[in-house]
């Protein structure tokens, strides 16, 4: 088993469960879709999230250590 795997990160499962909003059409109204996007960033970035848990723990991983240098 490698070492993703161990740590149990499965950033394409926690991509597709925040349910991101679509950003390739422009928008009829922007500032509400920037308040919209204001308000997925706040609710991805809380201490809380997995996704934010998940890239925290990222870089506890060796290979990505070494790459920022740190390993």
């Amino acid at each position: 088993m490698n070492e993703r795997c161990m740590a149990g990160l499965h950033f394409f499962d926690l991509v597709t469960a925040a349910n991101l909003p679509h950003v390739d059409h422009p928008p009829r109204e922007p500032a509400a879709q920037l308040d919209a996007l204001r308000r997925k960033f706040e609710e991805l970035y809380a201490p809380s999230h997995a996704l934010r848990a998940a890239f925290q723990k990222l870089h506890t991983l060796d290979p990505v250590k070494i790459i920022e240098g740190k390993g």
